[in-house]
């Protein structure tokens, strides 16, 4: 049996602010009886329910903006992620940059990869939109065969290096692989951004990749209030004032 998801049959969602200790909680409506349902967060999978019945989510503080997916799937893959079967447009948000790249040995511990943009200004700003550390504490460098030999997966040594056959064949040293780094940018501002990948060491020192420019289309925000302001009784008209 194929892994399939559906989006159809699946409305009223509602978000609501959560003031203690923040976040959402998601609410939705389905009538896919029987099926589990999973959250997907600017296409990426966030949560799933544990029974068919369930219609909620919480979904922790975010920052910055977000879409979101309902989707109902068999219940034996409630928990894997189908997110290349979502609509495109739900795959890749509008204010969602990708950011991929390969990691390799010349990087060391602490080294990190930064995110710069210009916000649709034409000026860099000083500080990155999205950070990440090139070979974070968990991953072991330890190189094929170099270390706890056969105790971990096949191809697996060293406190679950990366695997011999992996990832980037022949970009390291003998035995000694690559993978890659890749996460998300959210975008806040909607322009056309010139987005800048930078490589930082402990130091100070860090190198600037070409920019490149990425159109941003931020969702609209949601209302801090609404208040009925004027009502008309001739034409029976109720005008609203939102902030």
């Amino acid at each position: 049996m194929t892994a399939s998801i559906v989006t159809e049959n699946i409305d009223s969602l509602r978000a609501r602010r959560l003031r203690e200790p923040g976040g959402w909680e998601i609410a939705f409506r389905s009538g896919n009886e029987g099926m589990h349902h999973q959250l997907y967060l600017n296409g990426r999978l966030r949560d799933w329910t544990d029974t068919p019945e369930q219609r909620r989510f919480l979904l922790a503080k975010t920052a910055g903006p977000f879409e979101l997916s309902i989707a109902a799937v068999a219940p034996r893959y409630r928990a894997v992620d189908l997110a290349a079967q979502l609509p495109a447009e739900a795959r890749q948000p509008g204010c969602v940059y990708r950011v991929r790249m390969r990691r390799s040995h010349g990087y060391r511990r602490h080294w990190r990869l930064d995110v710069m943009t210009d916000r649709g200004t034409g000026e860099f700003d000083t500080q990155p939109v999205a950070r990440r550390e090139i070979w974070p504490q968990w991953l072991a460098r330890w190189g094929w065969g170099e270390e706890s030999f056969a105790l971990g997966g096949f191809g697996y040594d060293g406190y679950n290096a990366l695997g011999f056959g992996t990832a980037a064949f022949g970009d390291g040293p003998f035995g000694v692989e690559t993978g890659e780094v890749a996460f998300d940018a959210v975008l806040t501002e909607d322009a056309v951004h010139q987005i800048m990948l930078r490589t930082a060491s402990p130091d100070g020192r860090f190198v600037d990749a070409d920019p490149a420019y990425f159109r941003a289309t931020v969702p609209p925000s949601p209302p801090a209030g609404l208040t009925a302001s004027d009502y008309d009784a001739q034409t029976k008209t109720l005008t609203f004032q939102i902030q």
